[in-house]
């Protein structure tokens, strides 16, 4: 269940690289919630959804 006390947590460095991807991960998602908070007629307009893609 929990990790005994003999165990140790190792830190590891970030790399620029997962801190890139965590940036463009985030980007991502604050553009998929814009495109869903604004439906047109209970829908995602295709023309919305590909532009995004």
């Amino acid at each position: 269940m929990g990790r005994s006390l003999s165990e140790k947590i190792v830190a590891k460095p970030v790399s620029m690289f997962e801190l890139f991807f965590d940036l463009v991960f985030v980007y991502a998602i604050s553009r998929i919630t814009a495109m869903i908070h604004h439906p047109v007629n209970g829908g995602i307009p295709l023309t919305t959804f590909w532009s995004f893609c």
